[in-house]
């Protein structure tokens, strides 16, 4: 299970609500600055989140890349063994 940490804010931001409100500061300044935060959360989740590539999709490219290109590397590399080999 992969983490996710909009999600987490997003309770925790839920908590902090409910928490504020058991301890009876319900202030409008206060509320004002929660739904910025809740509204700040909900923008870079829409706007940040599609963009990201987890892990678990980019570990398989990562090795066909990291493969490609050493076997790239490796034949260049006997082509001019090659060439200096028939030289002398």
């Amino acid at each position: 299970m992969t983490y996710d940490a909009i999600d987490q804010l997003k309770r925790d931001l839920d908590d902090l609500r409910h928490e504020l409100h058991i301890l009876g500061i319900d202030s409008a300044t206060m509320k004002q600055k929660l739904d910025a935060i809740e509204k700040d959360i909900t923008i870079i989740s829409m706007s940040a989140l599609p963009k990201l590539v987890t892990m678990e999709r980019f570990t398989p490219v990562e090795k066909v890349v990291y493969g490609m290109v050493g076997l790239i590397l490796m034949s260049f590399l006997g082509a001019i063994l090659t060439l200096v080999v028939n030289r002398t």
